[in-house]
């Protein structure tokens, strides 16, 4: 063991693969954050700094700059969301962590909402249970004990030279972007934006998801803070104390049971939600799936920002206007692929059993559309996606896919839809202008992914 923790500390600590890290898993997201440190200043000096990364990994005494905050509204009745924003350099030893931890619990990767809600679909139609519990976790990331971290790294055998930066990561405070740095520590929960935050979280729920699954006499599923029960009517109770009960040494407990409780419980054939689904069981017959009414209320905002976006700059802009509203509406009907990965609204629901939804967003646009008089916007519908999506049709090529762009394509889409200087683009390098586009579509994609995201 001990000789693969040093080929493994090898291989992830190496300049060669901190260096891939910097140009391939940072690409396009490198931004000045606490340390004042802007790409160029960071380009500069790169040999050094994956050096002291390298080093000071090897030694297991890494530290990190307190983390930038990032605050994200999530409604008038909630505390927003808090983002911890590593600086570039830490951004790389976390992903060199990251990728070590995995090499001792591979188990803790998180398996897609689509697959979990697939599975789903499965046990609901074999009708050998007639009610449900859906448990929300309060506070996840930021209620776990670092106590518990500790033992369960520890238990896994995990070296210490790898346990102390994980811990000190952890235990970095988070804090606005010119407050000068805290003299304390943070000493509870997983700081929300660094890339081990989820791979920690999923660490400390291993043995309660095992222990828990180990009975055959219901269903359980959980991602991240949904946890999802099918049971007998008689079983709700003593389940969800259970559940409870286990959630305490590591310092989470659940929403209690309450009007308007994100947590929930009742019979089989009452719509229930989980992951961005409203789902009802239809006993041996195909339940019914679709995307819930929040979800689908919040797509539809989207695509009418869009068309109100045209009609205000359509006097300014001219032709320009109408090339950005054409290509932003075939990147959120069609999708696209981003970091390995399908993105779009349709991707996220693909587990739909209806069309009906997609009927109705292909209205909306419709309506625009003629209400504005414009010459069609699309050459492939909502319904045609979904179609093509759940038969998994490769026909046409359908989704987007902006890895094979040329110099020209890139830099018309640049100049026409994000409005960027024609003259500057030519003087760029290819590689200069790749990663621009790379930056400006990451940031267009990651606002629509924020109409499907299932973490509550």
């Amino acid at each position: 063991m001990e000789l693969n923790c040093r080929v493994i500390n090898k291989q992830t600590h190496s300049i060669s693969s901190l260096k891939h890290i910097y140009e391939n898993d940072l690409a396009g997201t490198v931004i000045t954050t606490r340390d004042g440190q802007t790409k160029a200043s960071f380009d500069r000096t790169l040999e050094s700094e994956l050096t002291l990364i390298r080093d000071r990994l090897q030694r297991g005494n890494y530290r990190f700059t307190s983390y930038q905050e990032k605050l994200i509204l999530k409604g008038p009745s909630s505390l927003p969301r808090r983002i911890s924003i590593p600086t570039t350099r830490d951004r790389i030893a976390l992903k060199a962590i990251q990728y070590e931890l995995s090499s001792y619990f591979p188990e803790a990767k998180t398996e897609l909402p689509q697959t979990k809600i697939q599975n789903l679909r499965k046990v609901l139609k074999s009708d050998k249970y007639d009610s449900f519990i859906r448990l929300d976790i309060e506070n996840f990331f930021p209620s776990i004990s670092h106590k518990f971290i500790h033992q369960q790294l520890v238990s896994r055998r995990i070296p210490h030279r790898l346990i102390r930066p994980v811990m000190a990561a952890l235990e970095t405070p988070t804090l606005p972007k010119y407050e000068p740095n805290a003299g304390f520590s943070n000493r509870q929960g997983i700081p929300q934006g660094i890339c081990i935050a989820s791979q920690i979280a999923e660490l400390c729920m291993i043995p309660i998801d095992s222990t828990i699954k180990n009975n055959e006499s219901y269903y359980f599923d959980r991602y991240v803070d949904d946890v999802i029960v099918f049971c007998a009517e008689s079983e709700v109770k003593t389940i969800s104390e259970n559940y409870s009960n286990f959630l305490i040494p590591i310092g989470i407990k659940v929403h209690p049971f309450e009007t308007d409780s994100k947590s929930a419980f009742g019979k089989l054939d009452q719509p229930f939600d989980y992951l961005g689904y409203s789902i009802r069981s239809r006993g041996k017959r195909e339940a019914i799936v679709l995307a819930k009414d929040s979800s689908l209320r919040r797509f539809e905002r989207r695509l009418a920002k869009l068309f109100t976006q045209y009609t205000y700059s359509r006097p300014f802009e001219g032709n320009f206007a109408y090339f950005g509203l054409k290509w932003r509406l075939k990147l959120v009907t069609n999708g696209c692929f981003f970091d390995g990965q399908k993105r779009g609204w349709l991707h996220y629901f693909s587990q739909m059993t209806s069309a009906s939804q997609a009927h109705r967003l292909d209205g909306i646009i419709d309506k625009f559309t003629s209400d504005l008089k414009l010459p069609a916007l699309r050459q492939v519908s909502f319904r045609d996606m979904y179609w093509n999506i759940r038969n998994k049709s490769t026909r046409g090529n359908l989704i987007c896919d902006f890895s094979n762009l040329s110099r020209d394509e890139m830099q018309e889409i640049l100049h026409k839809v994000f409005r960027r200087n024609s003259t500057t683009l030519d003087f760029l390098s290819d590689d200069s202008l790749r990663a621009l586009f790379q930056t400006v579509l990451r940031k267009e994609i990651a606002e629509l992914e924020t109409d499907v995201s299932p973490v509550s």
